[in-house]
């Protein structure tokens, strides 16, 4: 059948144009890669297929294995933003979601990197300079019962320093301590929330007992029935070990809270402290895993 040029013309244009109005009606597909995607929901085109949540170019993945989403590894509990990394864990090298601690990573432990601020998301220490790197400031730290206060690097748990309390032979007390200034704490505890206190001892010479108590505070005076509560250990090796307890203030002593150690001990022997943390407990349990 003939046709005459102009005919043909038409026809191809009319063709042409069909193609073009059918075509503008579905997105290209580089707009259609990273959708998600699922088996009821599909990719749209045949040139993408679903892979691991999401439409991708069926040319760039010849194989898709898995459906993805997480690493699979250990790296503090967090993913990596629903994004896939090959299946393969990170080795726990991404930051634990807290401080930064000047460190390399930790394995993905939550952990702290030797007494530096502290991962996992854990509240901030309220108590400044509780690692003792620099020398003890008589304001910050009072002398109680038969002790002396120094700072010393003969024996630490982390950095350069701790607290060395030694008794004092001229004194007829039979235990000796150290206890905190509530004015380091008075504008940052409040009535109702329960506040933790964390300590490294290490028992040195001490051959008794070693306590950690907390002590709450009225603008007179202190509430002394907690004395005879706190956590108490005797130790008996050269390890450090913690000592963890919580406070909080009522309606009467609702000024201020500290903490005391003390050792029962004969004359001349000493035992340190190292690594105090004082935080507001965000469920009312005092943690370890808060502890520095």
């Amino acid at each position: 059948m003939n046709r005459s040029p102009l005919l043909l013309t038409l026809l191809s244009l009319g063709i042409a144009t069909s193609v073009v109005l059918i075509a503008s009606c579905l997105p290209e597909p580089h707009e259609l890669v990273g959708r998600p995607c699922d088996a009821e929901h599909g990719c749209e085109d045949a040139e993408l297929t679903c892979c691991r949540g999401t439409c991708q170019l069926a040319s760039e993945v010849p194989v898709c294995e898995g459906p993805g989403g997480t690493d699979g590894g250990m790296d503090g509990g967090s993913v990596d933003g629903g994004s896939t990394d090959g299946g393969g864990g990170d080795g726990g090298t991404l930051p634990d979601a807290g401080p930064g601690d000047g460190g390399a990573g930790d394995g993905g432990t939550g952990m702290v990197d030797g007494g530096s601020p502290l991962d996992a998301g854990c509240p901030p220490n309220l108590l400044p300079a509780g690692g003792f790197e620099q020398a003890v400031e008589v304001n910050d730290y009072a002398e109680t019962g038969a002790g002396r206060l120094s700072r010393s690097s003969a024996r630490v748990r982390t950095g350069t320093g701790a607290l060395q309390v030694q008794r004092d032979t001229s004194q007829s007390d039979d235990f000796f301590g150290a206890q905190l200034s509530e004015n380091l704490l008075a504008s940052k505890v409040r009535v109702g929330p329960t506040y933790c206190v964390a300590a490294w001892m290490n028992r040195g010479s001490v051959a008794g007992e070693l306590r950690l108590y907390p002590r709450r505070f009225s603008s007179s005076g202190y509430d002394s029935s907690l004395d005879t509560r706190g956590d108490k250990q005797t130790l008996t090796d050269d390890a450090w070990h913690l000592f963890l307890y919580g406070i909080s203030l009522n309606a009467t002593y609702n000024y201020s809270i500290n903490f005391r150690t003390s050792a029962d001990t004969a004359d001349g022997t000493a035992y340190y402290v190292d690594d105090v943390r004082v935080w507001e407990s965000l469920d009312g349990g005092c943690e370890s895993r808060c502890a520095p």
